[in-house]
């Protein structure tokens, strides 16, 4: 355990004896969303007192996980690990706490969850903040000074409002329906549902991400011990609109 580095999840409103296991595992399924790598991260033990579940990972990946929870706290990061983030929330504005709390080994706070019961009155119509995407870019067009953009998040949500320059377009036309990440200035709203929604993005830079082969894919998938058609291959490839 020496190459493994610890932390702790505070959950407030519950004692090791009264916290259900299925909202544990909500609550630590929606943290690894946050931090990323669930595959690297690893539940040890659980203190007493509120429910503190003590998490190990590896320092390089413990690393990573610390720059996206800064990244969240900031309102920044994937919409995905935005949207886990404001679950965790209100999560605890439902189980009656008011902060679940990330600390570091030495007991520094990583990231604060504050209960956050979202409803008609905390509707926010628009807040402005550098945002980061990944995703597909799949259109660009336009006849004004600047381009619009579509944009497909790996989650499946589609961006629209997105623009960039007329000379920034022509450079990001080359990744048409490839994987790209973009980076720029957007403006945010917040439904009575407590989900954030992108109403606007003007992109300020962007890079192209690695796609693998889609055989390679395929390869990795058929590995999985389950049982695969024999024309997986050609299924996959007809979604994506390819010859078999």
């Amino acid at each position: 355990m020496k190459d493994l580095e610890r932390f702790k999840f505070t959950v407030p409103g519950y004692t090791p004896d009264t916290m259900p296991l299925g909202r544990l595992m909500e609550y630590l399924n929606h943290l690894s969303i946050v931090l990323g790598s669930p595959d690297d991260l690893h539940l040890i033990g659980i203190e007493r007192g509120s429910t503190r579940p003590v998490l190990a990972m590896r320092h390089d990946v413990a690393h990573r996980a610390r720059n996206r929870a800064r990244e969240v706290a900031e309102g920044g990061g994937s919409a995905r690990r935005r949207e886990a983030f404001n679950n965790i929330r209100r999560m605890v504005a439902e189980d009656g706490g008011e902060t679940a709390v990330l600390k570091a080994p030495k007991g520094a706070v990583i990231l604060k969850f504050p209960s956050a019961a979202i409803g008609e009155d905390q509707v926010v119509n628009s807040l402005r903040q550098h945002t980061s995407i990944e995703g597909t870019l799949v259109r660009i067009g336009g006849i004004g000074d600047n381009a619009q953009l579509l944009i497909q998040e790996m989650s499946g949500t589609v961006i629209a409002g997105s623009a960039a320059t007329r000379p920034l377009a022509q450079e990001m036309a080359r990744l048409i329906y490839r994987p790209i990440r973009v980076d720029g200035l957007a403006s945010w709203h917040r439904t009575e549902e407590g989900k954030w929604k992108i109403t606007r993005l003007l992109i300020q830079s962007y890079d192209a991400l690695d796609e693998r082969e889609l055989e390679e894919v395929v390869a990795e998938l058929r590995a999985v011990k389950v049982q695969w058609p024999d024309d997986s291959l050609e299924q996959l490839q007809a979604m994506r609109g390819q010859a078999a």
